[in-house]
């Protein structure tokens, strides 16, 4: 693993504070983060450096002004939609030539300075960050009330514990300075980072008493965010929370790798997670959204597509096509497929030089295809497509007969919106089609099969790359691409989200990027099991009793 790949976290980060979308919970994360390692400053240090230099390359959004004073002053001025300034006076020599004002553009001396400014400010801002979480005053974090602790092989003999990382000899409770005692089961590995943060590394952990006040736990992949009650989060053979009032989760992964809701007025369909924003041929059609403002609306004809590229991919497994842990296709749906034999209306595709490493979501009626698995001959169906490790290029069948509860060809031509969900998990093994937020299809690998996806090949919503000769016909809406397996419980989630007017995630249908980090609101007195890839729940279970 390489140092990027091993600080994967403060690298997101860090581009977020660079980028100025970086936001408070990502401040905590980072500030635990950093306060792990020395390791970890250092790559911080680097990389943040490094970005800067990057970013500084663009001209930024701002006016240079001139005022004569006594002497020349130089004001650097950030400029906003709404008109409003900011001022930062840079004082300069009377006799320099370059004090000018300008609008809309830099001249080159000018910008040279401003490209120093920001990268000298964002790089010692950094320094500034990582000196004060080095170097801050010692202070106490809890109070040790029963039980025994040790740091490395050294047992805890003060009752007043300081931030850091604690073993649980026994059965042990503190009191944090907030107030809220916390329980640990014998063997617990936790990080005390300060009086209202604790992040579980392995064990048990139980809130007894509460405050009220704004309490965090985190684990490896999510930070939990108490509302009062009880709570207890295991972190054992699987990871489980159990709290008597309901509690905000902020999973640490969550967001698709690409996501186009196509509600944008630009001419463009634009990526709100990346940068594979798409262009629409002309057999596609903005119109009114199945959600939000926007959608498209294939004619069936060869041009019928948005083409959203290869997604930077130069070779086999790479650019962001490309999938480690697993992959889910997500969208909105109006089908008008005809149902025809030899009849394809591709969802989803992505192919062209990518040969068997293809990846697709469709309609079809072929029989007789050898690479149907399990293997089956049916006639209306919907296939889901991968190249997995030891099998090759293999599709997913989920007939279209009305038959064990399945949906009929009759039922998604109604005219109305249909959620349809394709995913594979490499962990489980388990490939899966969901409609409406039921399963109704799937088969299980052997855990662990790894996908190969991802290269120079072309992806498109709406036909294949390839002839052109798989058109759909109807509207899409809401693709989503994520590098990983959605649970079932999140895609019913998402689509009782669709049921209530809102996105996928909870939010009011919009064209803005996507934020890096939301809250999910889970129930009180209920199991929650989470995913330990990314935090999100993957099932709601009634406690034993």
């Amino acid at each position: 693993m390489n140092r990027s790949e091993e600080f994967h976290e403060i690298r997101e980060i860090a581009e977020s504070i660079c980028d100025g979308e970086v936001t408070p919970e990502q401040i905590q994360k980072l500030e635990i983060l950093l306060a792990e390692s020395s390791e970890a400053k250092r790559f911080y240090l680097e990389y943040i450096g490094m970005h800067s230099h990057l970013k500084a390359a663009t001209a930024p959004k701002l006016e240079i002004v001139m005022r004569r004073l006594q002497v020349d002053e130089v004001i650097v001025r950030r400029r906003d939609t709404q008109g409003d300034t900011t001022d930062f006076p840079l004082n300069l020599p009377s006799n320099d030539p370059t004090v000018s004002r300008l609008e809309g553009e830099v001249a080159p001396k000018e910008k040279k300075i401003l490209t120093w400014l920001a990268l000298t400010a964002c790089v010692f801002l950094s320094i500034a960050l990582v000196y004060v979480l080095s170097t801050k005053q010692t202070i106490y974090a809890a109070t040790l009330l029963t039980g025994e602790l040790t740091q490395g092989n050294k047992v805890v003999e003060s009752v007043d514990l300081q931030p850091g990382h604690y073993l649980s000899k026994k059965m042990t409770r503190l009191k944090l300075k907030s107030g809220d005692i916390l329980e640990f089961e014998k063997g617990s590995h936790f990080l005390l980072q300060n009086n209202s943060k604790v992040k579980l590394k392995k064990g048990a952990i139980a809130v007894i008493e509460s405050t009220g006040e704004n309490l965090n736990l985190y684990g490896a992949n999510f930070r939990l965010e108490t509302e009062g009650g009880a709570l207890k989060l295991g972190n054992k053979k699987r990871t489980e929370v159990f709290s008597t009032k309901p509690f905000l989760l902020y999973p640490l992964r969550w967001r698709p790798k690409h996501y186009w809701s196509f509600d944008s007025k630009s001419d463009r369909a634009l990526d709100q997670c990346g940068n594979a924003h798409g262009i629409a041929q002309k057999g596609a059609k903005k119109v009114k959204g199945l959600l939000g403002e926007g959608a498209y609306y294939f004619d069936n004809s060869k041009y019928a597509l948005v083409n959203v590229g290869s997604g930077g991919g130069t070779a086999p497994a790479t650019g962001s096509f490309a999938v480690v842990d697993g992959v889910t296709i997500e969208a909105l749906i109006q089908a008008e497929w005809s149902g025809e034999a030899g009849d394809l209306d591709q969802i989803f595709r992505k192919d062209q030089t990518d040969g068997e490493l293809r990846m697709l979501l469709s309609f079809q009626n072929d029989k007789g295809k050898p690479t149907v698995f399990p293997v089956g001959d049916v006639d209306e169906s919907i296939g889901f497509g991968l190249y997995l490790v030891g099998h090759g290029y293999q599709e997913l069948k989920l007939p279209l007969d009305g038959k064990k509860g399945r949906p009929s060809l009759a039922g998604l031509q109604d005219g109305a919106a249909h959620h349809i969900v394709a995913t594979y998990d490499v962990a489980s093994g388990l490939k899966a089609i969901y409609i409406d937020g039921i399963m109704h299809a799937s088969y299980r690998y052997q855990q662990g099969t790894r996908i190969i996806s991802g290269g120079s090949g072309i992806a498109t919503i709406g036909n294949s790359p390839n002839s052109l000769n798989e058109p759909y016909h109807g509207v899409i809406d809401e693709v989503a691409f994520y590098d990983f397996g959605l649970s079932h419980y999140m895609i019913k989630k998402h689509y009782t989200s669709f049921l209530k007017g809102l996105n996928y995630f909870g939010l009011e249908p919009s064209s803005a990027k996507l934020k890096r980090s939301i809250p999910i609101t889970l129930p009180k007195n209920k199991v929650i099991v989470l995913d330990p890839l990314c935090g999100l729940p993957t099932s709601v279970e009634d406690p034993k009793k």
